[in-house]
């Protein structure tokens, strides 16, 4: 991840609708500790529309040991490319509870 955070980060999206912005490092380093608990094995998925996230998780993911490569949800990137080694999945590769919107 680099050099260590040298101040606070603010984010501000005060009167502005629908917007939602965070410092990826933070949240990898949240994300990162959760993964710790899963087996080596296990398979992840990427549900979300930053590329730079998405490759700080393919990178934390490869780096963490795991055998399986991170999946994103193709149809919702769409601000950016994803890191080659990450694997698209399409709505018409999941299971229909997954796809519906009404379900729990």
């Amino acid at each position: 991840m680099g050099e260590p955070q040298h101040g606070d980060t603010v984010a501000d999206s005060n009167e502005v609708r629908n917007y939602i912005s965070y410092n990826e490092k933070h949240v990898l380093t949240q994300l990162a500790g959760n993964f710790t608990v899963y087996p080596r094995d296990a398979r992840f998925v990427y549900a979300g529309n930053n590329p730079r996230m998405l490759a700080l998780v393919v990178q934390c993911v490869a780096e963490l040991g795991f055998t399986k490569p991170l999946h994103y949800v193709a149809d919702l990137l769409s601000s950016g490319d994803a890191p080659a080694i990450a694997k698209p999945i399409t709505a018409a590769n999941l299971p229909p509870a997954v796809r519906s919107r009404n379900s729990c």
